[in-house]
């Protein structure tokens, strides 16, 4: 059972997730720098910040924001220096997840700019006090800005992150032989389904029961090889499922066998 959020209070110093760089990032999937419809702004709500225009980010800081508390904001907002893709629900359900499972390693494929998943996983980290986020990206620019930003921005989770820059996932291999279970793996690389599977058969050889393998865009053509697979898979038990509207999928799973 997935810890509650609210149950978790925030132990970091709020000041840690403030604007402290003139440069917003304007997600380049969303169309604008204007403020968009009403319709519009209330859905991007459900999903992060960095999807916000420029008048949309005008309303949020001056009406809703005030009406957040710090828990509320940073699962929105994250760290407003860095661009992140996830939604609120995925967010907490990573976040959660690790503070319930308490595992002593996470692994993660696709870093992108360490906004996203990769935050929310190391900040429960944090919070524990305990384990560490190996995070691989193929991206060598992307690789490289993560690092800078969390060295400037996040340094206090700097020590619960280890940023490797490659696509080989043997590098994972002296972390998962050295890591008693429970581990947490999070699926989140290329687009390429084949990709995807790869992963999975990778980790799967590796998992031990307790383990936990969660999954973005689960409801996408990147997961159409490995979501019956796993789905019909007898060593591995779904422990939860986020959908349309609150995600473009988000899937958990507990290796049972």
């Amino acid at each position: 059972m997935l810890a509650s959020w609210t149950t978790h209070l925030v132990d970091y110093n709020p000041e840690a997730w403030r604007v402290r760089c003139p440069q917003d990032r304007v997600n380049k999937r969303t169309s604008a720098d204007t403020g968009g419809s009403l319709a519009s702004y209330q859905q991007k709500r459900l999903h992060n910040y960095h999807e916000l225009g420029r008048g949309e980010r005008w309303r949020y800081l001056l009406i809703d924001r005030p009406r957040l508390d710090d828990e509320q904001r940073f699962f929105f907002e994250g760290c407003r220096a860095l661009s992140g893709q996830t939604y609120i629900a995925d967010r907490r359900a990573l976040h959660d997840t690790v503070l319930s499972v308490r595992p002593t390693c996470c692994f993660e494929v696709g870093t992108f700019t360490g906004g996203g998943s990769t935050l929310f996983l190391s900040t429960a980290l944090f919070k524990l006090g305990r384990g560490r986020l190996v995070t691989l990206e193929a991206d060598a620019g992307l690789h490289r800005g993560a690092v800078a930003a969390y060295r400037r921005w996040l340094p206090h989770l700097v020590p619960f992150v280890d940023f490797i820059h490659g696509n080989d996932l043997h590098v994972f291999e002296p972390y998962l032989l050295g890591a008693d279970a429970p581990r947490c793996v999070f699926l989140d690389g290329s687009d390429d389904p084949w990709a995807t599977l790869e992963q999975f058969r990778f980790f799967d050889g590796h998992s031990r029961p307790g383990d936990i393998l969660m999954a973005h865009d689960w409801n996408t053509e990147k997961m159409h090889l490995l979501r019956p697979l796993l789905e019909a898979a007898r060593g591995w038990r779904r422990r939860l499922l986020l959908v349309e509207p609150e995600s473009v999928g988000f899937a958990a799973f507990e290796c049972i066998a």
